[in-house]
């Protein structure tokens, strides 16, 4: 089996991440792949904060492993931002390393991130 920093960095068993998608995953899909061992992410692109709120909560009666909330940030409100990280104190990477031959993994506006930094989110700026 394959095992990579990323596992232990996320709490997952296995290095597989579902695309947020935009708006494109339900709650059913991010936790199947959240119990399959991977990461879950739900795309929510253009939800209300009660939208999010009530499939987080869905996603949660489905699993106990850890899963993402997606944004494309080029076109997030603050309010459904703010929602999701009320919902449980989070860790957040706006990105990890080049040199030490991993990737992106999320890039986040300064007013997003410093939102996060708030309420105690980890940022984990790159080296």
């Amino acid at each position: 089996m394959l095992r990579t920093p990323i596992c232990d960095l996320l709490g997952i068993e296995h290095p597989v991440a579902l695309g947020g998608m935009g708006s494109a995953t339900n709650p059913e899909l991010v936790a199947a792949v959240s119990n399959a061992g991977g990461l879950g992410a739900l795309g929510c692109h253009g939800q209300t904060p009660e939208q999010i709120g009530e499939r987080a909560q869905t996603i949660r009666r489905q699993t106990n492993k850890p899963f993402g909330l997606n944004f494309l940030l080029f076109h997030t409100r603050d309010d459904s931002f703010a929602a999701a990280l009320e919902l449980r104190r989070m860790q957040m990477l706006t990105e990890v390393g080049a040199e030490q031959n991993t990737m992106t993994i999320i890039m986040m506006p300064s007013e997003f991130v410093t939102m996060a930094k708030a309420i105690g989110a980890m940022n984990k700026p790159s080296s």
